[in-house]
């Protein structure tokens, strides 16, 4: 009977309650759901899901509406950077080195202060797509990492990189640079319909050198700024303004003093202190006798606080 029990408890949670929404057939990223999986303690649908890679996934509706997930977890994998084979171990010195291609005899010579940070920089961002060598990143989107191979051909001083550079360069006459003079972009030139892209961006542009507005746009400028006080000094005050402005500073020193309902020293101790101060007494001296805090000693002597209590002749 207990058993019986069980397995209808068991099949009751299997079974679809009537307030869960039916998204079977439904994809959401990679995965397709296909039957409802139970309840979860906190009382989420669970749903069984395929995977385009052929596996198998169990997921709450809630993560798979709001896209929490995607995959059975097989997009992380196909995410992770494919590395560049290296030549050895890199080291993290300055030096010249070289990416060779696998497949063929083109190569890429570059100078780098950090051997090490630079390859992994260029596996950064071959992957992502964003390498600033177009044919790099040409053969990578072809080839991938795989095909490629980092080796160092000179470790030397960082103030003889440009020039080691430079050396390397005109002796392999690398395939994959694009600019063949070491440190800038000397003898690097545009295609015609790059130069005519780049001409069309910056056409109308502010930056543009030589840039007029038309005569409609000049003469709307002109009718919007007719009338504008531009670089003149602004109205008076109107005397309701300097009433209302009257009335602020005469309520701050009636507030002042002995008549704010925070003070804890009196206007004839605040005297006291300052002339003992001006005759030499100290900040600790005149803390331990009235009791105050550092703070409070110092900014009676400065004037922060008390300021409406003229200091005795001779205090600064």
């Amino acid at each position: 009977m207990k058993l019986t029990n069980r397995r209808q408890a068991r099949d009751s949670k299997l079974s679809k309650p009537t307030r869960v929404t039916d998204i079977s057939g439904q994809r959401f990223g990679r995965l397709v759901a296909i039957s409802f999986a139970g309840l979860t303690t906190t009382k989420q649908a669970r749903w069984l899901c395929k995977c385009d890679c052929g596996n198998e996934h169990t997921v709450t509706a809630r993560h798979l509406k709001t896209g929490d997930t995607k995959s059975c977890g097989c997009i992380p994998a196909d995410r992770l950077i494919i590395p560049i084979k290296k030549q050895g171990t890199v080291p993290n010195t300055s030096g010249i080195y070289r990416i060779k291609s696998l497949i063929d005899d083109r190569e890429y010579v570059g100078s780098a202060v950090s051997l090490s940070e630079r390859c992994r920089l260029h596996e950064f961002h071959l992957h992502h797509h964003k390498h600033s060598n177009k044919h790099l990143q040409n053969f990578y989107n072809k080839y991938t990492g795989a095909s490629l191979e980092f080796s160092v051909i000179e470790e030397c001083h960082i103030n003889d990189l440009l020039k080691r550079e430079q050396y390397f360069i005109d002796t392999i006459r690398p395939a994959f640079n694009i600019c063949m003079v070491a440190g800038n972009s000397l003898g690097r030139k545009h295609s015609e319909e790059t130069c005519n892209l780049i001409s069309i961006k910056k056409k109308g542009t502010i930056r543009n050198i030589g840039f007029k507005h038309s005569l409609e746009t000049r003469a709307k400028v002109s009718a919007s700024g007719k009338g504008k006080r531009v670089g003149v000094k602004r109205a008076p005050f109107t005397t309701e303004h300097c009433n209302a402005i009257s009335k602020t500073r005469i309520a701050r020193l009636i507030s002042a003093g002995e008549n704010n309902h925070f003070a804890k020293l009196t206007e004839t101790i605040v005297i006291e202190i300052r002339h003992a101060l001006a005759n030499g007494a100290t900040n600790s001296t005149i803390q331990k006798k009235y009791g105050l805090s550092k703070g409070a000693v110092s900014h009676i002597r400065t004037g922060r606080t008390w300021r409406h209590i003229l200091p005795p002749h001779g205090d600064q």
